[in-house]
């Protein structure tokens, strides 16, 4: 596809007044999506879901059976269970299905969704079978198809809310950012561009590893002094992670980065946070994934420990949630082995 033809394409649907959304998923973050743009006129938008009761549901009740049980979607939202139906006309997909499936769906199911319109990945961590974030996973079947990343501190039922959000729209193609930018943005959502797809992703994932490690810290009955010590040198092993994939320094302190930190650690919807507060108070992993469903800081620990011991990285922290998680490593053991660290400066070059 050439690159020129592609923005001129982009562009001019930016201008039409009608744009056909489709949500991949009916979950939480789907009707977050779902309710953003909505605030938007001229967005027709359909849900995909496996599930047909769902989707008959929805059309039915104007409702989710599953989520936000008492939300009313608007009358520019609709449901199908038919894949070729919810994106054949699509000006832009979203992608809110976990990241785990991903790769296996786009390997089955890729060709179906149209080249033109930006594929944008909601799904935040790093896939466990490939070792790789999702733009390098999309980036290998479909080179030249846009992709873009939306990511930030935005808790699902407070979107569904109303309450006013920021976010970030990363893309290496600024004509696939500007589009998912102005078919969203709204008085109470509100979307920035920024070309640093990696390390949008990076910092996306982590923060969720960070937050179970918050909930570990705070289930286990110590305080903020410690919360906030392990979030803001864990913030600095993602930097450091995020500096060797090339990533820029400002996303890292920005709202996918800091802004998402905060509100994934700190914050009580927070299902990593849980996660680790539950685990922390002798439930086991398998038992809370099983009550919560997707927790994607869990397989993210998972893959990115694979990953930094292969590259025999020192990332101390991200390593001991890790074997919290996996390998039962009992929380104060783990404290007292990063407070007993040989002593160094707070900053060491350019991390």
């Amino acid at each position: 596809i050439n690159a020129e033809y592609m923005g001129k394409c982009l562009f001019a649907k930016n201008s039409m007044a009608q744009r056909s959304i489709a949500i991949l998923g009916s979950g939480a973050f789907a009707t977050c999506v779902a309710k953003a743009s909505s605030h938007v006129a001229g967005n027709r938008i359909t849900f995909f879901t496996l599930n047909q009761d769902i989707a008959n549901h929805i059309n039915r009740e104007r409702k989710n059976p599953h989520v936000y049980k008492n939300f009313v979607y608007p009358e520019t939202v609709r449901a199908t269970h038919i894949l070729e139906e919810a994106v054949s006309k699509a000006d832009i997909v979203y992608n809110c299905m976990p990241t785990q499936v991903v790769p296996k769906f786009l390997d089955e199911k890729g060709h179906i969704l149209p080249a033109n319109a930006p594929f944008v990945s909601c799904s935040k961590g790093m896939v466990i079978s490939h070792r790789k974030f999702l733009s390098e996973i999309y980036g290998e079947r479909f080179p030249q198809r846009p992709y873009a990343v939306l990511s930030g501190p935005s808790f699902a039922e407070e979107v569904v809310r109303g309450d006013p959000t920021l976010v970030v729209i990363a893309s290496k193609n600024a004509q696939a950012a500007k589009l998912v930018q102005s078919a969203i943005n709204s008085n109470v959502f509100r979307a920035y561009t920024v070309s640093d797809v990696i390390g949008v992703e990076v910092s996306g994932a982590l923060k969720n590893v960070l937050a179970i490690g918050a909930g570990i810290v705070k289930g286990s009955g110590f305080g903020y002094n410690t919360m906030a010590a392990i979030v803001t040198r864990g913030a600095k092993e993602i930097k450091s992670l995020a500096h060797r994939y090339g990533a820029d320094p400002n996303t890292i302190n920005g709202l996918s980065g800091i802004g998402d930190m905060m509100l994934t650690a700190f914050g009580s919807l927070s299902r990593n946070q849980n996660f680790g507060m539950r685990l922390a108070k002798g439930e086991s992993r398998e038992s809370i994934v099983k009550d919560l469903g997707t927790v994607e800081g869990v397989p993210t620990a998972a893959a990115i420990h694979a990953y930094i011991t292969a590259e025999k990285l020192d990332l101390p922290i991200i390593d001991a949630i890790y074997r919290v998680i996996y390998e039962n490593l009992d929380i104060h053991d783990a404290l007292k082995s990063l407070m007993n660290r040989p002593a160094e400066p707070e900053f060491i070059g350019n991390n």
